[in-house]
């Protein structure tokens, strides 16, 4: 379990919980990303992204399994890297929630930036990334309405 506490008060109020069942909440609803424009170069707008996401798959799910990743300790009691390994083990059944996403290796097929393979090969969806396409999105839907509309 991991905490962000508030440095606003002597009394350590929770403002950022990240959960052992990877469940992240915070107390108002806001996650960021550092965005300035000061700090960008060769802004430019983006390829059309609507037919990419029209062939996403959305999926219910129950994740079945877990990565474990073990590190034997040394002399000083801290984690010797050197010694990891990673295995795949069998989740709680009566703990398994059901779940709404995306699945890795299709959605490479599509869209290979959305996903990312770690070094023991598993698979990522970079959620966050989908924010700023989907935005894109409504705004071309939005355009196609207003279309109809006047029309």
């Amino acid at each position: 379990l991991i905490y962000g506490l508030s440095n606003y008060s002597a009394t350590g109020t929770k403002h950022f919980q990240v959960e052992n069942d990877g469940d992240v909440d915070n107390t108002n609803n806001s996650y960021g990303s550092l965005s300035d424009e000061r700090l960008k170069e060769n802004i430019i707008n983006p390829r059309d992204y609507y037919e990419d996401l029209r062939k996403l798959e959305v999926k219910n799910f129950n994740m079945c399994k877990a990565v474990k990743v073990e590190y034997d300790e040394n002399d000083s009691g801290e984690i010797d890297e050197s010694t990891k390994r990673v295995s795949l083990v069998d989740t709680d059944p009566d703990t398994r929630k059901k779940m709404l996403g995306l699945i890795a290796q299709p959605t490479e097929t599509v869209m290979p930036g959305l996903v990312k393979t770690d070094e023991e090969g598993y698979k990522h969806i970079r959620y966050s990334v989908l924010v700023p396409m989907l935005l894109q999105m409504c705004q071309k839907l939005a355009d196609k309405v207003e279309a109809l509309e006047s029309a």
